[in-house]
């Protein structure tokens, strides 16, 4: 579906900042190791060429030193967390993520793994789901460079410290670590439904006691701990239901962020995106993979969940 709210401005914003060169910008060091931030089970990763409420204070030392950025990269960055800075935190949400709208989606935009060390990527040229809502949570709580640095290192990374093993690759991570980043608006519905969950355990025939094998620990993520975790998730049907009696605007406001519920044991979301209100429509702003989008676009939520299981809501803190 493409977007029928904006399509002009979207397709402006494209060529606006491919203009602008807003490429990769990447930066890494002894102590830095990955990130994977769309999908758990993707692990492979490509390079990037380089390229008020709650202000942030200074940057951890494993932040690059603000003496090794560019010029280039200090007015890309400057350019993003000067929109609307007067505004509130939920309504520079709305605003910096539609400046975002129409920025390609890269599947795998981050560098690291068990095995390879962690580069913290600051990169809008391509944008998955969790980079795309991680950029903006960072840029809409800072008002200089080396306030989005940190951050985004608080975002991406649990307790500031930007190694793979602290990344945060589970959206309800950001219930946990230092800082919690999220609050859980799903509990307030009177329909959630809560499941317990391993996190990280890919079921097989292999991980399967009843088949006669020997138990085996088969992994989303390798290197990387499976997590207990009591989800908490909104099923579609009275969702929709809601939706059109208007009662999920009495709870979910814009900016608020969207998880789309996988029924998988080891995963809790398989999506996530943001919370728009556009009147009396709740669109899922998301950086698409759908081979008709493939960049940051507007869905209403009603339609992208017609064939999907529930919804998890988790407001920014």
């Amino acid at each position: 579906m493409s977007d029928g709210y904006n399509d002009n401005n979207m397709m402006k914003r494209r060529t606006f900042l491919t203009g602008l060169g807003l490429g990769g910008l990447a930066f890494s060091g002894p102590s830095l190791a990955r990130g994977d931030g769309h999908h758990p089970a993707r692990t492979k990763q490509r390079h990037l060429p380089h390229g008020h409420e709650h202000a942030p204070a200074a940057p951890p030392s494993d932040a690059p030193a603000l003496s090794t950025l560019s010029d280039t990269t200090r007015q890309q960055i400057t350019q993003l967390v000067s929109i609307a800075p007067h505004k509130s935190r939920q309504e520079r949400i709305m605003l910096i993520s539609q400046f975002m709208k129409g920025t390609p989606y890269l599947a795998q935009p981050l560098i690291g793994s068990a095995s390879t060390a962690e580069e913290l990527i600051l990169s809008w040229r391509g944008v998955n789901c969790m980079t795309f809502v991680e950029i903006i949570l960072a840029a809409s709580q800072s008002f200089n460079v080396e306030q989005f640095i940190h951050a985004l290192i608080a975002t991406r990374y649990s307790h500031h410290h930007v190694s793979f093993t602290e990344r945060r690759h589970f959206l309800s991570d950001w219930l946990h670590g230092s800082p919690v980043l999220c609050r859980d608006l799903s509990p307030k519905f009177s329909y959630a439904q809560r499941v317990e969950k391993t996190l990280n355990l890919k079921l097989s025939s292999s991980n399967n006691p009843d088949n006669g094998h020997e138990k085996t620990q088969d992994r989303y993520v390798p290197g990387i701990p499976l997590k207990k975790r009591l989800i908490t998730y909104l099923p579609t049907r009275p969702l929709l239901d809601d939706l059109q009696t208007g009662g999920v605007r009495k709870i979910v406001k814009t900016g608020d962020v969207i998880g789309i519920y996988s029924p998988l044991a080891g995963l809790d979301v398989f999506h996530i995106g943001l919370a728009i209100w556009h009147g009396r429509t709740l669109l899922f702003r998301n950086a698409s993979s759908l081979p008709e989008h493939r960049y940051v676009v507007d869905t209403p939520l009603d339609h992208y969940l017609q064939e999907r299981r529930g919804a998890i809501i988790y407001r920014p803190r």
